[in-house]
């Protein structure tokens, strides 16, 4: 990390870097840094859960979405059966983590990976970043993510074709300041508005649980 390096240098005070970089590039000089909390704190270094400025999705095995993922996914299963962490092969499929050459750093995976996990059917590639992350980027790139939305309209989820056509009724009276969008299920509804879909939907205490694993809040 050019950060890192900038601030063990002295050429810095402060840098922006991964809760691993230390780790990876001095660990025993651990205790020589802090972290800065947003509150104002410090804490130390292992201590990143509580202490961060922002999370970042982890480095992803991509594939064609097709009938050989299942496959690949099967194979590395086994490979970090045979070869992961706490293995007592003499072939390392991470890392394994610590100080050394640049040029042997981070190959194939990440030093600082544990373990591989498979994501859910659902999940594609705008649900795995989040939606300010992936709003982020498609703004770089000048193609904005809500280009579809109008002034202040609210945009409701509805789910099944009852549900729509009350909602269209509701457009209509209330000038259409009310926007329908329709899903399959109260899950899909979710994801919908995870991904900048939709804004909101009524749902029970039970989705109120699942929405809030997937970051959204409770409005009233």
């Amino acid at each position: 990390s050019g950060a890192f390096h900038c601030l063990k240098d002295g050429k810095g005070d402060v840098a922006f870097v991964k809760h691993t970089t230390v780790q990876e590039n001095a660990p025993e000089e651990k205790d020589e840094y802090e972290l800065l909390c947003l509150d104002g704190t410090r804490q130390p270094v292992d201590n990143y859960k509580a202490c961060h400025w922002a999370r970042v999705p982890a480095h992803a095995v991509v594939a064609r979405d097709d009938n050989k993922v299942d496959d690949i996914w099967t194979f590395l299963s086994k490979a970090q059966e045979k070869f992961g962490v706490g293995t007592t092969s003499t072939f390392h499929l991470f890392g394994p983590p610590g100080k050394k050459d640049p040029s042997l750093k981070d190959l194939l995976f990440k030093d600082s990976a544990v373990q591989l996990k498979r994501t859910p059917a659902m999940m594609d590639s705008q649900l795995y970043l989040g939606f300010e992350y992936y709003s982020a980027i498609q703004s770089l790139q000048k193609d904005n993510l809500n280009s579809d939305r109008r002034g202040n309209k609210t945009r409701w989820c509805a789910v099944g074709k009852n549900e729509k056509s009350k909602c269209d009724l509701w457009s209509v009276v209330s000038n259409g300041e009310v926007e329908c969008t329709v899903a399959d299920s109260t899950k899909d509804c979710i994801v919908k508005i995870m991904k900048g879909e939709a804004d909101a939907i009524s749902v029970d205490g039970g989705f109120v649980y699942t929405a809030g694993v997937c970051g959204l809040v409770p409005v009233m």
